[in-house]
C-alpha cells in the first residue's frame, strides 16, 4: 500500500520541488497551499506524513500543529522553513515534530527524514 505524504508551502513551485525530490512508486502525494487546505486533505484521506512549512497565509504552520493535535491525530510532521530560529525550534518540539529543516534545504537531509519517519 502506498504511504500517502501531505506537502503544505505557499508557494507552488516549493510543493512540486518537494514531491519531485521525493518521488518514489510506494508514495502518493497531496498537497496543500496553508493549513485551513491541510486540514481539508486530513479529513478525507489517510496521511501517514505530513511536511510543512511555517509561514503561510490563513493558517500558518503552528495552528496546522495545534489543529492536528486538536483532532486527536498522531501524523508525524516534517517542518520545512526558511523562519528558523532557537525560539521556533523550542516550539516545535512541544508538538512532537520529527524533523526541522532550513531551507534552502539539503536533498539528502530531507529524504532521510522522511524515509525515516515512514519507515516506521
Amino acid at each position: 500500500m502506498a504511504q500517502s505524504v501531505l506537502i503544505v508551502d505557499d508557494e507552488e513551485e516549493i510543493r512540486d520541488l518537494i514531491g519531485l525530490q521525493l518521488e518514489d512508486p510506494d508514495r502518493t502525494f497531496h498537497y496543500a497551499a496553508n493549513g485551513v487546505e491541510a486540514i481539508d486533505v486530513i479529513s478525507r484521506t489517510n496521511i501517514d506524513l505530513v511536511i510543512s512549512d511555517i509561514a503561510m497565509p490563513k493558517m500558518n504552520g503552528f495552528e496546522l500543529l495545534r489543529k492536528i493535535k486538536l483532532l486527536g491525530l498522531n501524523i508525524p510532521v516534517i517542518i520545512l522553513t526558511g523562519h528558523a530560529d532557537s525560539m521556533v525550534a523550542n516550539q516545535l518540539r512541544t508538538y512532537s515534530v520529527k524533523s526541522f529543516i532550513n531551507k534552502p534545504w539539503p536533498r539528502a537531509e530531507l529524504e532521510g527524514a522522511v524515509a525515516s519517519v515512514l519507515k516506521k
